[in-house]
């Protein structure tokens, strides 16, 4: 294994599994500010390159860069340290589970964007990061506009690789689907990968190199059985 970096000792956790608990993060949060894998400044301009207004910034932890975007930012994370952080800091975040989101409404944001969360959630491929990943996709699903995107840094081990494949409907460039099912209906998503070139000006927290990673939702998606597509059924069924 990777030797840690001297940032990093004395604040990472004994075993992976504590990356999922609460707990773990309001002590993380209480003794150290971390920007993860990217630069505040660099990770900003990588959201402002994309279209939309409304972004949703999942896991938003202690990282700032909201201050430095010009698209309006709301931050969620299941850590109170980390919400009273950015509140301090006059940003805009709200206590509230990634993969529940509770507080967001449907069809609601452009653009979700998550920076290390997706790696923190699911430490290796088991069942609970299986199921932990499939409830949050369905998640930003429901979150996003017809024409959203989601955004996730993330370092991309091959676990992790393995459960955004099992988790997204995936249709790479190269016509290779991976088709996932949410309820009776599906999703497609093409995605497209990207190494995240820093500034080079700080201490790095991996010695593994992250990229961007960017679904887009192509044809239907698994949550659209509104009226008006309930309408449509019925005229069709009478004619």
């Amino acid at each position: 294994l990777p030797q840690r970096p001297a940032m990093m000792e004395g604040i990472l956790p004994r075993h992976e599994d504590e990356f999922r608990e609460v707990s773990f993060w309001d002590r993380f949060h209480a003794s150290k500010d971390l920007e993860w894998y990217v630069s505040s400044e660099r990770f900003a301009s990588i959201v402002d390159s994309y279209d939309g207004a409304d972004v949703l910034n999942l896991g938003c932890g202690t990282d700032l860069w909201p201050k430095t975007s010009t698209k309006r930012v709301r931050s969620v994370d299941a850590s109170e340290v980390a919400v009273a952080f950015f509140r301090r800091h006059d940003l805009e975040a709200t206590l509230d589970d990634a993969r529940e989101l509770l507080t967001v409404a449907s069809k609601a944001v452009d653009l979700v964007v998550d920076k290390g969360l997706v790696d923190a959630l699911h430490p290796r491929l088991d069942d609970d990061s299986t199921a932990s990943m499939e409830q949050l996709v369905t998640t930003i699903d429901r979150v996003l506009r017809d024409d959203g995107r989601c955004v996730i840094v993330s370092l991309l081990q091959p676990h992790i690789r393995q459960l955004l494949q099992l988790s997204f409907a995936v249709k790479s460039e190269s016509g290779t689907t991976t088709t996932t099912t949410a309820g009776t209906k599906k999703t497609t998503w093409t995605v497209a990968l990207e190494p995240v070139v820093d500034d080079g000006t700080r201490e790095r927290s991996s010695p593994y190199l992250p990229f961007v990673a960017t679904f887009s939702r192509r044809g239907g998606r698994a949550d659209d059985d509104d009226d008006d597509a309930d309408a449509d059924s019925s005229s069709s069924s009478s004619s």
